[in-house]
């Protein structure tokens, strides 16, 4: 259980890429040894980390295994909404209505289970925010106000809310409604990380200032494209098209209009009427007077054609001399700069996974990624590397 619990923590602090590591890695052991509790866990998890990336089989595999196991389960019912909001159309389904996530948050709320009751809130929040039904939206995230919600679960809400504001052009609200909660660490908790970043992002890009806006956008998208977290990246790259559509670099614009409808279809995902979705769309249009048809498409396909890691790549690329360095120590991330240190103080991988709380094959990637920007081959020539000033 104590591995189990370690992929609970995981998920607690908004790090889905270290949980999908330590609960594929546990796996193939409750299987083995038969663990009740623990499959039922892992199944239940797994299904909702599946629903946020994307990943339709893994969802149904899990899915299905937790229906056998609890089939009476209302987080059953609880997943399976969320699922058909973000991808009624992959499902076949029709999407949830208002009135059919209304009477699921009634009924959670009337046989006490608090948890599901306010998944099923958030589910309600995303889908009218989806359908741009921002005043709707805003008023569902202030019941996350409510005071029997303890202080760190009201993120959420504050975040929901401050997204619905920026829909409503009540930029100066959502900037002092963000203020209240801190800026979670990059490298603790990516996921409310990234979400913080690109509302900030947004209330800057209707601020016009458009230099913070891009700054932020990147500082989300280094966080949300290694936890596949698409909601967040889709939205990344739709603020990206707006900024490039800002600054007249139509072909740019072009490209990444493309790379953000491709990115979509790839998982599914609802194209929705968030305040990103809808600064992205009045750009393509613009691109497309501004380029003549021909052009605009043939940079379109251009940007169609990336997947993800070639995306985030020449998102990197165009930025220039503002992203991060890619050798030396700046480069790394803040993650791959705590595996470095540990391994140079003479810790094994399984003594830094043990440490940061992930699976040794995750420590083996950033150790990877950590001896390319350093330009070294071994932990030997990583240990005599020079130390970095700070």
């Amino acid at each position: 259980m104590l591995r189990v619990s370690a992929v609970t923590a995981a998920i607690a602090r908004g790090d889905h890429r270290l949980g999908r590591a330590l609960a594929e890695e546990l796996w193939p052991i409750v299987l083995r040894l038969n663990c009740p509790t623990p499959i039922v866990i892992l199944d239940s998890w797994l299904a909702g980390a599946a629903t946020e990336c994307g990943h339709h089989a893994a969802y149904r595999f899990h899915m299905d295994r937790y229906r056998k196991t609890r089939p009476t389960a209302v987080s059953i019912a609880v997943q399976e909404l969320t699922y058909r909001v973000f991808y009624a159309f992959d499902l076949g389904l029709p999407e949830p209505t208002y009135e059919e996530l209304e009477a699921k948050y009634a009924e959670t709320e009337r046989l006490g289970y608090q948890g599901e009751a306010m998944r099923v809130l958030l589910t309600m929040i995303l889908s009218t925010l989806l359908h741009g039904q921002f005043e709707r939206a805003l008023a569902l995230a202030r019941r996350g106000e409510d005071p029997r919600i303890p202080p760190a679960q009201r993120e959420p809400f504050i975040h929901t809310a401050a997204m619905a504001l920026c829909g409503l052009g009540r930029v100066d609200e959502a900037s002092a409604l963000l203020a209240q909660v801190a800026v979670p660490a990059a490298d603790v908790r990516p996921v409310p990380f990234s979400t913080n970043r690109l509302i900030a992002a947004q209330i800057a890009l209707q601020r016009g200032n458009h230099t913070e806006a891009e700054s932020l956008a990147h500082q989300s998208l280094e966080v949300s494209v290694p936890q596949e977290m698409y909601p967040n990246v889709l939205a990344g790259f739709g603020l990206l098209t707006a900024l490039a559509a800002d600054r007249g670099s139509w072909k740019e614009c072009a490209r990444l209009a493309g790379i953000v409808t491709a990115l979509r279809e790839t998982v599914h995902f609802k194209r929705g009427r968030t305040p990103w979705s809808l600064a992205a769309e009045s750009s393509e249009d613009k691109a497309k007077a501004a380029l003549g048809v021909a052009a605009y498409q043939a940079a379109y396909d251009e940007g169609a054609s990336l997947d993800l890691p070639s995306a985030f790549e020449y998102v990197r690329r165009a930025r220039g001399h503002q992203g991060r360095p890619t050798i030396g120590w700046t480069a790394l991330t803040p993650t791959e700069r705590r595996v470095a240190d540990l391994v140079r103080s003479g810790k094994s991988n399984a003594e830094v996974a043990a440490e940061l709380l992930m699976g040794t094959e995750t420590v083996k990637t950033h150790l990877s990624r950590v001896y390319t920007k350093l330009g070294v081959g071994n932990r030997t020539k990583l240990a005599a590397f020079p130390a970095r000033l700070d």
